[in-house]
């Protein structure tokens, strides 16, 4: 009867535990993400499994998402949309790696980095020919999505 109870016990404790896997899925999304940005950058077309992305910045975020093997809405409405019902869309904090940042209700790129102190953040986006560039700023982004949480 006590090996029973001990084997219940150690079944419904080891039921409510995460994997390393599903620890580290963020982390490694984040890494496909910043991988994929090192791709696109430099690029004037970008196409993943036989598809073609925009050459603007949504286009290149959707791009890098989808080498990462997240699929997102390519019309920004949508974007902003499934990011504020999945409460990933953030008007303050610290903009992470892989973040969507949007100005004026459209995405401008993904964070590649961010110094919390000085205010610059590095971005992939679209320069004005739909060369797929890395672009540094000092101004503040208004808003910004948590796109490696989908």
């Amino acid at each position: 009867m006590k090996k029973i109870l001990l084997l219940l016990l150690a079944a419904l404790l080891f039921a409510g535990c995460e994997t390393a896997d599903s620890l580290n899925d963020g982390k490694d999304t984040v890494k496909k993400l910043l991988e994929g940005a090192e791709w696109a950058q430099g690029r004037s077309s970008l196409i993943i499994n036989g598809k073609k992305f925009e050459s603007d910045a949504l286009g290149t975020v959707c791009a890098v998402y989808s080498y990462a093997g997240v699929k997102l809405p390519e019309e920004n409405d949508t974007l902003l949309l499934m990011l504020e019902e999945k409460k990933l869309l953030f008007s303050r904090g610290v903009r992470l790696p892989g973040d969507i940042l949007f100005a004026d209700g459209k995405c401008i790129g993904m964070v590649v980095r961010s110094n919390g102190k000085t205010g610059e953040t590095v971005y992939l986006g679209a320069d004005s020919r739909g060369y797929i560039t890395y672009i540094s700023t000092m101004r503040k982004i208004k808003l910004f999505g948590r796109g490696a949480g989908l």
